[in-house]
């Protein structure tokens, strides 16, 4: 996607209304134990609604894209310059291991009812937005009237012990998104929506599983984990499906500065004080690794 144009990409949802349910939800593919991952996976590769590219690069410095109805792409997505807007009740999800990457000066936009995601879950950072990116529900000029969603893989934030996954690119020890730059819901007046950022309601991982590793997979419970860089302006967010410790920052006095931040009933606490974690350490392409914390039994179990 290139140029200084204002385009939109077009996908209209099925008529059987199955896709857009589970839209309507929040969930981004059926979770539980009995899923299949290529049988009751509906973005599966191959599928009916495959995506529409393998990698993909947002290079519009003057110009945006909107997604209209369901758009997936099969891998990485990178917003290297302009605005990417989800449109409204529509959904854009990116695929398998990747990370929907927003550089500095980029923009990535959800509208009403707008969800992102991934098409299946990965122990890693989903959505990363750089230092001078943002991330935004609505815009100043479209604010929202409802609820937009960023949805995020959860982590293996309870440190199970696997020993027969797959593959390594799935980074167990990952987050599961990094905020950095702004992350900000604009607001209609008289509405209390919120650009909401949680588990994106997708326990599929897809491929072969072996050595009891579906066993142990299951006893993980859905949390999620969110590295926030120095100096992100948080605003009207909603924070959903959080562990304890799930936010962790270089500075919890960073905290303060938020405006309108809560924390829906998936979390395993309302009090900032439980969900906030410090960590000063050494950070490798931006976020902290799971693996570099130090580990506390509060923040790994339920």
């Amino acid at each position: 996607m290139v140029g200084n144009s204002h385009t939109f990409i077009r996908r209209d949802w099925p008529e059987d209304g199955v896709l857009k349910k589970m839209h309507d939800t929040g969930a981004a593919a059926p979770a539980g134990p009995d899923v299949h991952p290529h049988r009751d996976n509906p973005w599966r590769h191959g599928g009916k609604f495959g995506g529409l590219c393998h990698f993909s690069t947002h290079d519009k410095p003057e110009g945006s894209t909107e997604i209209i109805g369901f758009v997936r792409f099969n891998d990485e997505f990178n917003i290297r310059y302009g605005m990417f807007i989800v449109g409204r009740d529509s959904r854009f999800l990116s695929g398998f291991a990747a990370t929907k990457d927003i550089r500095k000066g980029a923009k990535f936009a959800l509208m009403n009812g707008a969800m992102t995601g991934h098409v299946i879950n990965c122990f890693g950072p989903h959505t990363v937005v750089h230092e001078g990116g943002s991330l935004t529900g609505g815009l100043p000029d479209r604010p929202l009237k409802r609820d937009a969603r960023v949805g995020l893989g959860y982590s293996n934030w309870m440190r199970v012990p696997f020993t027969g996954y797959r593959n390594t690119h799935f980074g167990w020890n990952g987050l599961s998104g990094v905020l950095s730059g702004e992350v900000v819901g604009y607001i209609a007046p008289d509405s209390d929506a919120q650009l909401i950022i949680g588990w994106q309601r997708n326990g599929i991982l897809g491929g072969p599983l072996k050595d009891g590793f579906d066993e142990k997979y299951a006893e993980l419970i859905p949390k999620i984990t969110v590295g926030v860089n120095e100096g992100t302006q948080i605003e009207n967010v909603r924070f959903e499906d959080l562990h304890r410790g799930g936010l962790i920052l270089p500075d919890r006095e960073a905290f303060k500065k938020w405006k309108n931040v809560t924390f829906g009933d998936g979390c395993l606490s309302k009090n900032p004080g439980e969900l906030l974690r410090e960590f000063k350490g050494t950070v490798g392409r931006g976020r902290p690794s799971l693996k570099e914390l130090p580990v506390v039994e509060k923040y790994i179990t339920m």
